[in-house]
Formats: C-alpha cells, structure tokens, sequence
C-alpha cells in the first residue's frame, strides 16, 4: 500500500472511532483479511450502473470500461456486485461509513414469541450480532450466500448414495447452476465411522427444499423453542441422531477447529426437539477453497464432530436460552468491552452495522439503537487535501 493509500485507509479507519487500545490493531490486521467477504454491500442498481457507465464513458473510454469490468451483474437479484478481485479495503470502509453516516436501516417487525436454534448460535456468537440481526432487514453477504446454494446441493446424501463412484470418494459433475460441484473427498479414517453410521440409519427427516416434509419447523415441549435441523436420523440401534451441515472456508489453521456457536446450535436440536427423542448429534464441516473457474466451488475436505448429551453441555443451552430470553424481555443487557473478539469481529456478517467492535459502549438494547451506530469527526489529512476533489 503506498503512501498515500495508507494516510487515507487510516483517515478512515479513524472515521470509525476506535478507542485507542490493541484491540483496534488487532481488528485492523484482521479485516484485511476478512473485507472482500463483504463485496456484497457495495451492491448498486442497474439505473446506478447504466448512469455512472454512461456519464464515465462521455468523459473517457478507459475510465468507463475499468468500472464496467469491477462489477459482476447478479440476474436473481438483478443488481451489479463488486468483483472480489476489485474490492479493496478502502471500498469496504467506505460502505460501512456509508451506512453510519446515513442511517437508512429497516427496522424488523416486532421479535416472534419463540427462541430458534439459530439464534441460539447467534448469540453465543455475539450478543451484539445477536441484536443485530433481530433489528434490521440487511442484505446478505457473499459467503452466506455461498453456503446457502451449497447447502442445497445436498452433499451428504450423494455422499451417502451407493451409487457415489468409488468408496473413499465423491465426484459429482452432474449438477450445474451457480455452484457447480467439483468435490475430491477423501472419507479418512477421521470420517469413515460417522459416514458408517449414516449410511446405516434410516433417514427421518432432511430440511432441504427437495424433501417434501422439509418445511416442518420442530419445537420443544413449551412451544418456547423452534428449530429445524439439516437431517434425522434413526440408527440402526433405534438411536436418534440430528445432523447439522456447515460450510466453511478453508483455513489450515482451523480445520481441527468445531465453533462454539455451531456447537451450540446442534446442542439446542438436541435438548429442544420434542418429536423424538434425540440422542446425539453430529456437526459435518465442508470446508471449501476459493477455486472459481466457470462458477465453480470446490469442496476439499470433510471434518465431523459427535456432540453428547452431557450435564454440562445441557446447563450451557439452558443459560444460553435464558439469558436470551433476559434479553429480549428487559430489551437492556451489559456488554462487557474486554470481552470483544477482533477477529471474529471483523468477519462477523454484520461488522459494518457494529458499533460495539470500537469499545465505546457498555450496554447493547434489543432492537439494536441507532444510537450505536455513529462516526467520529476526523479532520481530513493535510497530506491528501490538494488530492482531495
């Protein structure tokens, strides 16, 4: 980053209002790595597009073609994303002063009457993630998108069809779409006994799109909980099982790692469902690579954990539910500052809407107060003035 750049991203990053502590280096190096998850935000219509296209094109060709090759046009959403390969850092601060500065949030009806398990796992991810997402209707970004098409490729139970082409792994080239699956998996001796005890249990129930009872939302014996888990299963020693399916970017680092949140969420299937007895669960991450060639995803690797029923573990899901349940009817909790998390902060899917990440307040309300969301006056560096237009 030249000079001039780096003046102008820390200009920003001042914007934020960051009080001055480690935590704001750490999140700074994190984001670096995390902000082209984010293209997404930078979304414009196709009247914003056609205008800024034509309007560059009067002045300079060239100048009309580099913004027409940054952007990728979305026929579902029929909006021009950002391509992540030009989606800078700057663009990404941009956004989120943007938003602070502009406040134009959707405020979400009124919170249903029910605890979820995905909530469940939003708040043991964050509180203030949590509030969030209870607040505000807010697009999607790219890698939740991502994981919501992979999901509905229903790996799994091609995985577990007999007729996959060979025992240890599985190829599909048959689907095509946005994500077309190219998939070496190798079922080691970490997975093989799991994929076993799938392929030997009678499948239940299957929350994907294709399976017709797919819509049915399971609760708990109050009525107080819903959730709906990716599949059931009921082994062959009439054992019930839930499996929940994620996907995950691949990271050396954290392949051995199974998250809390996600723990938890399979934690609350398991304690909340009241249709069957459920006895244990698994949690399978699909951990997959940023290979794109002709709208493909690849799939590189397999990691499950097996989740048991424990005393411990069913006191961690109550406390969670409960201090959920604080939240929502007190509106009002404490946010502990030291608490705070930078890199799961900065690829947190909703970081450019967060005001707590900058350490500045230590209560956090349900629905999340436009209060929070603010930017600090910041002086324009003298270094950059004869630049600026």
């Amino acid at each position: 980053m030249d000079d001039k750049r780096s003046i102008y991203t820390n200009y920003l990053i001042e914007r934020l209002g960051f009080v001055e502590d480690n935590f704001k280096q750490q999140y700074v190096i994190e984001l670096m790595n995390s902000y082209g998850k984010f293209n997404r935000l930078g979304a414009i219509t196709q009247q914003e597009f056609d205008n800024t296209y034509n309007n560059l094109l009067d002045k300079e060709t060239y100048k009309a073609e580099y913004f027409k090759n940054k952007y990728l046009h979305d026929s579902n959403t029929n909006l021009y994303i950002p391509l992540k390969d030009s989606f800078s850092l700057i663009d990404y601060l941009h956004i989120e002063i943007s938003i602070k500065k502009r406040k134009n949030l959707s405020f979400m009806p009124s919170l249903a009457p029910y605890i979820s398990a995905t909530d469940i796992a939003s708040y043991t991810y964050c509180p203030v993630s949590y509030a969030i997402s209870k607040s505000f209707i807010l697009p999607k970004i790219s890698a939740a998108i991502t994981g919501t098409a992979l999901h509905e490729r229903t790996f799994l139970l091609k995985v577990l069809s007999s007729n996959r082409s060979e025992e240890t792994q599985f190829l599909d080239t048959k689907w095509e779409g946005e994500y077309i699956d190219d998939i070496n998996i190798l079922l080691g001796e970490d997975t093989s006994e799991y994929f076993k005890l799938m392929e030997t249990a009678e499948l239940i129930f299957s929350g994907h799109r294709r399976e017709a009872n797919s819509n049915k939302i399971f609760r708990g014996k109050k009525g107080r909980f819903v959730g709906q888990p990716d599949y059931i299963f009921l082994s062959n020693k009439k054992e019930y099982f839930v499996v929940e399916e994620k996907f995950v970017m691949s990271n050396s680092k954290d392949n051995g790692i199974f998250y809390e949140n996600h723990t938890n969420q399979v934690a609350s299937y398991i304690y909340g469902i009241n249709a069957f007895p459920v006895n244990f669960g698994l949690l399978i991450y699909w951990h997959y690579d940023n290979y794109r060639t002709a709208g493909r995803v690849r799939i590189n690797k397999v990691t499950i954990k097996r989740i048991e029923k424990t005393a411990r573990l069913k006191n961690r899901i109550k406390s969670v539910f409960s201090n959920i349940e604080f939240f929502k009817n007190n509106k009002l909790i404490d946010f502990d500052v030291s608490a705070r998390n930078a890199k799961k902060c900065a690829h947190c899917v909703y970081t450019a809407y967060c005001g707590h990440k900058t350490g500045n307040y230590k209560k956090v309300s349900l629905p999340y107060s436009i209060g929070f969301i603010n930017l600090k006056n910041v002086g324009f560096p003298s270094e950059l003035k004869n630049d600026k237009e």
